[in-house]
């Protein structure tokens, strides 16, 4: 009998054992998160969890994103600001602001009593120590951000310790379903060298394939060399089996260059009833407004190589062409063009893995109306965006100020703060921010120029792709309130899904040309200024006062203008001490010398608050007709002082086209 009760308790153990591990959570360690940052070809696989967040946006709908903190934070705590409080399992997976400061941030997990992570907000981007190291984390255009994964089991609770915390976003993604395990600040073996791997893929300034396969993956190549005629087509790239584009490249040198964007980029896979690519081959890789500007991890080009290594599975076919628009009445060249597909037959997985597109837009949106970059119905994830805006106030780039926002399965998931600021920058028009064109591997700034009211940028989403499994809605502002600046948008959006979107616009001629503009508001403290070693120089908002021992000369760059001929029209300010100026390009006299002094002027801004208002300023003085080329793009001030007793002082200069 006690032979039997005992074969009895064994087997019921077994069973009591056997239950525990069915119903036992996958285990998933922060290593698991730190793979999908390395495993670029993993792209393509479907993930469970969408993307949530918090930011610092007004959620009155107003601009107040930041700016004096009030919606900035959850609620206080012990003196401590509290901004965010994510309950889990989950994983923080970007951290993002333009205002890191020298105070302390907290990282509190689990529920537990003590901080986990105490760190300067500061170091938190660019410490220099793992794992907070470039290009995971870093500052560049503006923006910090960290791409660093946070993981947690149970929830994870973020505090500022500083009076007042401004911009950020913080976006992280839940891992119901599993046995998280919670970050700890010492790495593993594993865990660093898994960084060092994201470092050395991510930071290869010439991207090529090998940076995106799998290890033993030796791709299949395909070359081409062939001339492309005005209104004929070529198919560099066609399979009727299953396979995978591993990525692609176009030689062309210049000629994808100038302001109509003619060649146009098809792909087209298996029974797809739309092209799963239907884009100018310019905007596909990020040009801006004619020229060669992105050269980012998955897209952009170099040196006239043109890449794309966005991993494409395919089921049973696929086709990639180049197209060249013919322009009646118009004279185009032929262009000698080198492709290479590099592919594998490796066949889509269709349970654990999208197809590859890429929605091509542009259009001027509405009054009161958001501008989209996709919307889709199906299962996916977002991976990408380019986004190019031209605006129509030629004083002002404020359609920047929009809003990013992303509907995910019909519920609301992230709301941005700011156009630069998702696409992790900041600050548009300061010097050395959101100022000139600069690419990062994740992100970057294609173009900002004030005097032609234009800003472009590009974000890559990796660890934090956007995932959807019935529908996305994703887009963005113009304008701080209401939708109410006018632009002109043109964007590629990079996505997998299990088929393509309908919201993809034909690349029709007009559509197809780059807006020129007819008017130019050429600010004065973004501009490269030079002056002798004797002049001294004073930057104001909006205008510059100079003052010289004799006659002098200020000379001014004409940045980022295009070239053409121009009406000039200045804006000086008047002063009962005033100088006396002229204007020339070189060694021609454009404007005589005329005065600024007036006996009506107030005399200083310390005998009078009104001293810049209107009543003291020309503005509207015609000073003649330049021409801009690329060789003579300067215009020079001469001024005559007298022992720095008369100030001239100059402001922001109008161009008109002629």
């Amino acid at each position: 009998m006690k032979r039997f009760l005992t074969i009895v308790l064994l087997v019921a153990v077994g069973f009591s054992s056997n239950a525990g591990r069915r119903n036992r959570l996958p285990e998933y360690r922060m290593a698991d998160e730190l793979r999908q940052l390395s495993r670029l070809d993993l792209l393509p696989s479907y993930r469970s969890g969408a993307v949530d967040g918090v930011s610092s946006y007004d959620s009155t709908g107003g601009n107040n994103d930041g700016f004096d903190g009030k919606y900035s934070y959850l609620r206080k705590e012990e003196g401590k600001l509290v901004i965010a409080d994510f309950k889990g399992p989950g994983v923080i997976d970007r951290i993002w602001t333009p205002t890191a400061t020298n105070d302390t941030l907290e990282f509190w997990f689990d529920g537990e009593k003590q901080p986990r992570l105490k760190i300067c907000f500061m170091d938190l981007f660019r410490s220099g120590k793992k794992p907070f190291v470039y290009p995971l984390c870093g500052n560049e255009v503006g923006g910090y951000f960290c791409y660093f994964p946070f993981t947690f089991k149970k929830s994870c609770k973020i505090t500022f310790s500083g009076e007042m915390i401004q911009f950020h976003q913080i976006s992280y993604r839940s891992l119901e379903g599993y046995d998280v395990e919670t970050f700890r600040p010492e790495l593993s073996a594993e865990e660093s060298s898994l960084i060092d791997e994201i470092c050395r893929k991510w930071s290869n300034d010439n991207p090529d394939v090998t940076q995106f396969l799998n290890d033993g993956t030796i791709p299949l190549v395909k070359e081409e060399n062939f001339f492309l005629e005005p209104g004929g087509e070529f198919t560099f790239f066609e399979s009727h089996d299953a396979g995978r584009i591993l990525g692609f490249e176009i030689e062309g040198g210049a000629v994808f260059e100038g302001l109509n964007k003619d060649i146009i980029l098809t792909a087209q896979w298996d029974d797809d009833p739309v092209p799963a690519i239907n884009a100018p081959v310019a905007d596909y890789f990020g040009y801006a407004y004619g020229k060669p500007s992105m050269e980012g991890l998955f897209v952009g080009s170099d040196h006239g190589r043109h890449y794309s290594f966005f991993p494409a599975p395919y089921d049973k076919s696929a086709r990639i062409t180049l197209k060249y628009r013919e322009r009646p009445g118009i004279a185009q060249a032929p262009v000698q063009l080198t492709t290479r597909v590099h592919y594998s037959n490796e066949a889509r997985n269709l349970e654990k893995e999208g197809k590859f597109y890429a929605c091509w837009r542009r259009e001027k949106p509405q009054k009161g109306k958001p501008y989209k970059f996709l919307s889709h119905k199906g299962r996916g994830h977002y991976v990408g965006t380019v986004l190019i805006g031209q605006g129509f106030d030629f004083k002002s780039t404020d359609f920047f100020e929009g809003d990013d926002s992303t509907y995910v399965d019909g519920a609301s998931r992230v709301h941005g703060t700011g156009s630069e600021d998702y696409l992790n920058g900041g600050w548009y028009s300061e010097l050395d921010r959101w100022d000139k064109a600069t690419s990062l591997p994740t992100h970057g700034c294609l173009e900002f120029a004030h005097a032609t009211c234009r800003s472009a940028g590009y974000r890559f989403f990796i660890g934090d792709k956007q995932s959807f499994n019935a529908n996305i809605w994703h887009g963005i502002e113009h304008g701080g309130i209401g939708n109410e600046a006018p632009v002109d948008y043109t964007s590629v959006a990079f996505y997998y899904a299990d088929s393509p979107s309908v919201d993809g616009m034909e690349p029709t001629e007009e559509l197809c040309t780059v807006y020129v503009p007819q008017k130019y508001h050429v600010e004065i403290r973004n501009l490269p200024i030079t002056t002798s070693y004797w002049m001294r120089t004073e930057n104001h908002v909006g205008s510059m006062e100079c003052w010289s021992p004799g006659e002098d000369l200020i000379r001014v760059v004409m940045d980022k203008v295009p070239e053409g001929r121009y009406r000039i029209v200045l804006s000086y300010l008047k002063r009962r001490n005033g100088a006396e100026f002229s204007l020339w390009q070189r060694q021609k006299m454009l404007l005589g010398w005329t005065s600024t002094a007036s006996d009506t002027a107030i005399e200083s801004y310390e005998d009078h608050p009104d001293y810049f208002n209107d009543a003291n300023w020309v503005d509207t003085l015609d000073a003649g007709i330049i021409e801009i080329t690329p060789r003579n793009n300067t215009i020079t001030f001469r001024m005559r002082g007298e022992d720095f007793s008369r100030p001239f002082e100059f402001g922001n200069i109008i161009l008109e086209r002629l």
